[in-house]
């Protein structure tokens, strides 16, 4: 009963961070939130507004879990790593083999400072890695803080140490959880914003692949953007005043479907000049999508 007791009491500086990186509501605002930064970024670079595509929760979060599985995989890798060395340090505590273990807690109370230097350094090396690093290395240092300040208590073992500990207890472990979220939503950002801009700058070399979509329609339907252009079908021997549709569009590239409507691009869509045509399910147009028509796709 008393090993169990001086275990669970070893372990209590963990339970609360323990707790947050399990939280189901935490995760899903974090996925969330990353799904609409990276549309959003996106969206701007392409010249339009988030709030026109129509996506819904649910298509946030859908757009998240594809880039966000490596980074939380390795989260939680690192949370596993963290509670198998604590686990390594109570039992070394337990046979009273705590020499080292001491000097390693008060190194640690340095770290909400020298983690974040590291990150500014490695950004003058490498600016794109630092752009989540640095964000990141608040919550890391501060974690490392946070943890050698609890094991510097339970190793000291002194009576008043234990109470201070107890009563500061809630209010230390509540700001922690703060600033860590405020770190973790941060780099979250960074990383959503540095992906969906990276989807934008690509977006013209990436314009061959995308599906070919030919637009007919029963009257003109005016899209001037660089590369597409309209044709009356009676050019092609079609002359029948009672046919559906009398004109066709070509030279345009689906971008999406959300939200009833169907975005498009053209072909000559570039980063400095681009048109984005929004068509609604139910507008009086038939849609054909063409995959490699010309044998060019690959």
């Amino acid at each position: 009963m008393t090993e169990r007791t001086d275990q669970a009491r070893w372990e209590a500086p963990l339970r609360p961070l323990a707790g947050l990186a399990v939280n189901v509501s935490v995760i899903t605002a974090l996925l969330v939130y990353f799904g609409w930064r990276r549309t959003e970024t996106q969206a701007r670079l392409l010249g339009i507004d988030e709030s026109i595509l129509g996506l819904t929760t649910q298509d946030f979060l859908l757009r998240s879990i594809g880039p966000l599985f490596v980074p939380v995989a390795v989260a939680a890798a690192g949370g596993l790593a963290w509670l198998w060395l604590h686990r390594l340090l109570l039992r070394r505590i337990a046979i009273g083999r705590v020499r080292g273990l001491r000097s390693g807690a008060r190194a640690m109370l340095v770290a909400w400072l020298v983690v974040p230097a590291i990150a500014v350094v490695l950004g003058l090396v490498a600016p794109s890695i630092a752009i989540i690093a640095f964000p990141m290395s608040f919550a890391v240092g501060l974690l490392l803080t946070y943890y050698g300040v609890a094991l510097g208590r339970l190793l000291e073992a002194e009576s008043e140490t234990q109470e201070v500990a107890l009563w500061h207890s809630p209010l230390e472990r509540a700001f922690v959880v703060v600033l860590v979220l405020a770190s973790v939503f941060w780099t979250v950002s960074n990383y959503a914003e540095l992906l969906g801009a990276g989807l934008a700058r690509d977006l013209q070399a990436q314009l061959p692949r995308l599906t070919e979509v030919i637009v007919y329609s029963p009257q003109r339907l005016g899209i001037e953007a660089p590369g597409a252009s309209e044709e009356p079908l009676d050019t092609f021997g079609d002359s029948d005043d009672d046919a559906a549709y009398h004109y066709r569009t070509v030279g345009l590239r689906l971008l999406d479907h959300t939200g009833g409507h169907y975005f498009l691009i053209s072909d000559g869509w570039t980063p400095r000049y681009g048109v984005v045509v929004m068509l609604a399910d139910d507008d009086p147009v038939r849609l054909e999508f063409v995959r490699d028509r010309d044998g060019e796709g690959d």
